[in-house]
Parts: structure tokens; sequence; C-alpha cells
């Protein structure tokens, strides 16, 4: 009995697109997390940060979502390390990656177009069929 092999699609490539998103996703939640915080430092309205927090959560339900694909596309050792590897990734960016207003600030600004081409990086290498 030996390892199972959790290669998704003959690769490794989904796992780095989920550590990727992860941390796209930390940044796109910081507004939000900064709110709830009580830190007045980024000016940004309420509405906004609640509504890039919501998108943020989402993301991270399709991110859970896509391990139960990959559990039923490549089996069950494939979808659990995929999940354990988003799970672990998304807590250790949200201990490692600093806070400040300016880091904040940018990482916010670079995360918006990044996560949607992530997003899309992470269906293509787990083979699910997106239409574009």
């Amino acid at each position: 009995m030996g390892i199972a092999d959790i290669a998704i699609n003959g690769s490794y490539w989904p796992y780095a697109c989920l550590i990727l998103l992860q941390i796209s996703i930390v940044y796109l939640q910081r507004p939000d997390q900064a709110r709830r915080l009580g830190r007045t430092d980024l000016a940004m309205p309420s509405f906004y940060a609640v509504g890039t927090g919501l998108v943020g959560t989402a993301l991270n339900w399709l991110s859970w979502l896509s391990s139960a694909y990959v559990a039923k596309m490549w089996g069950p050792p494939s979808g659990g390390a995929f999940f354990i590897v988003g799970m672990a990734s998304s807590i250790i960016a949200n201990i490692a990656v600093p806070r400040g207003r300016w880091p904040d600030l940018i990482g916010h600004v670079i995360s918006l177009p990044a996560t949607i081409l992530l997003v899309r990086m992470l269906l293509v290498a787990i083979n699910v069929p997106t239409g574009f």
C-alpha cells in the first residue's frame, strides 16, 4: 500500500493556483477586515468594504466546493489535499501578510483584477468547463 498520488490532471499546478487565489482573496477582504477592526486609515466607504468582503467569502466557498469537484474527478486523496492546501494557505496568508495602510491598499487594488484571472486559471487547471 503506497502513498496516493495527489496530482490533479497529472500536475500540481492547480495547487499553486489555489494558493495564489487564497492570497488574492485575503487582500480582497482586507477593507472589510479593517472596517470590522475599527481602523479608519483605509478611506473606503462601508458598502464597498462589505461588498468586497462578501465577494471574498463567496470565493472561499467556491474554493471549498472545488475541492469536492476535485475529489469526485481525481479521487478523495486529491480532493482532501486540495481542501487542506486551500485552508492552510488561507490561514497562513491571514497571519503572515502584514497589515498596514499602504500594503493593504496596494494589495487590494492589485487583487481586484488578479482575483478574476486566478479564478479562471484555477477552473481551467481542474478542467471545469467555463464557456469562455
